[in-house]
């Protein structure tokens, strides 16, 4: 995910880096040192003669193909109607400037900026969100790499004659990918209640058993996609009583591992019951996991962890208000929903109605209480889902035969 600053970010980490590069320069500069990103038309005013200086100046924006059709992963599943990204290579011209026009000094000065760049060929998450302000290109799913980029004679000498001015030393470099969100929301239909009469998928059995423990599958009460709090988490696997096991649950949002105790553990299955009390519902928030089993094989050994098996965590839309209304003059109605477990500020949060998304009100602390402003519904009623980090909750009950709608609607007069 990344906002429309996420150029400037990534140009402000530049000259940042840089800057850094050229004060920390083991044998120094005979002058004060300095990072501008102008066009060289204009990058070298009068009050910079005295100084040795580096611009970076970006000369072009190119879509990068390879991400050009690809909604990401976080906005939309599959079957869904997303808008991809608008996926750019950045491209870079660095420029030296020296007082009385030193040339030996400007290849002192290039040779370090480029020996900067090239140990350095990916910009941090922490570098990109102390660059600017506001800025969340840093948790984009797609790093952003640094390599030279070599023009041809013919395309600098174009690039030179719409400066209008001499030519000067340079070096081009390139920064790719940078990926900008579309503001455009996604269209989800409901889910599929049924496939096929017995509702099954392909099952395989290995003919040889390992000689590690290991987890084969994950499954869930009634056959739903995702746990939520205090549901049983049935786990297969092979070798699972080769010692004590705990369980090992990560998310992105977490630094480390959360461990807690199994339910009865055999050889080839296992369970585990997601907490639902107060602090789970605080600690353990909606979205993507993965689940491993830690086994103590010898003692005094360090722990075995399995292979984690990914699952998602599906939130509760609990209630909502109203449950019946009807659009202001300016076609807009407010709603409030009560949601399972608290959600945090950081998270991507929307509410689906129909096959409508509308983004959730900034949370400033953590918490159960969402505020959307729905607008433009027409009159009727609309079943509703809430989306977190990609997550839907549930709205199929699978344990009535047959599958059945479940969950708040909103009725619009």
């Amino acid at each position: 995910m990344s906002n429309h600053l996420a150029i400037a970010t990534v140009t402000s980490a530049l000259r940042h880096l840089l800057l850094k590069g050229l004060q920390s320069a083991p044998w120094g500069f005979e002058y004060e040192v300095g990072v501008t990103f102008n066009s060289p038309e204009f990058a070298r005013p009068q009050a910079m003669d005295s100084i040795d200086q580096l611009n970076l100046f970006l000369y072009q924006a190119v879509p990068n193909a390879a991400w050009r059709n690809e909604a990401l992963p976080s906005q939309v599943k599959r079957g869904e109607q997303g808008f991809p990204p608008l996926a750019l290579d950045l491209y870079y011209l660095l420029t030296v400037y020296t007082p009385n026009d030193d040339g030996l000094e400007a290849h002192r000065l290039l040779g370090r900026a480029l020996s900067v760049l090239h140990d350095h060929t990916i910009l941090s998450a922490s570098e990109l969100q102390a660059a600017l302000p506001h800025s969340d290109v840093h948790e984009q799913v797609e790093r952003i790499r640094l390599t030279p980029h070599v023009p041809s004679v013919e395309e600098m000498s174009k690039l030179w004659s719409m400066f209008q001015k001499p030519y000067r030393l340079s070096m081009a470099w390139q920064a790719s990918v940078v990926l900008i969100d579309s503001t455009r929301p996604a269209r989800a239909a409901l889910p599929v209640l049924t496939r096929g009469t017995a509702n099954t998928g392909i099952t395989v059995q290995p003919d040889l058993t390992p000689v590690t423990p290991g987890l084969e599958s994950l499954s869930f009460p009634h056959q739903q996609p995702g746990p939520r709090l205090g549901d049983v988490i049935s786990i297969t696997g092979h070798r699972l009583t080769d010692g004590p096991a705990r369980v090992a649950l990560t998310h992105s949002r977490w630094s480390g591992p959360q461990y807690f105790t199994p339910g009865p553990v055999s050889a080839r299955s296992a369970s585990f019951t997601l907490p639902a009390d107060a602090s789970a519902q605080a600690s353990l928030p909606a979205g993507v996991y993965t689940l491993a089993l830690a086994l103590t094989r010898q003692p005094g050994e360090s722990e075995y962890v399995t292979n984690a098996l990914p699952f998602m965590l599906a939130p509760v839309l609990q209630s909502i208000s109203p449950t019946q209304g009807s659009p202001n003059g300016d076609g807009i109605l407010p709603l409030t929903a009560t949601v399972s477990p608290q959600v945090r500020p950081d998270q991507r949060v929307s509410l689906i109605v129909g096959d409508r998304e509308f983004k959730a009100e900034a949370l400033a602390v953590q918490g159960s209480t969402l505020s959307f402003t729905l607008k433009g519904l027409t009159p009727g009623k609309y079943r509703l889902r809430l989306r977190v980090d990609g997550v839907d909750s549930l709205v199929v009950d699978r344990a009535s035969t047959p599958p059945k709608f479940v969950g708040p609607e909103l009725e619009v007069t």
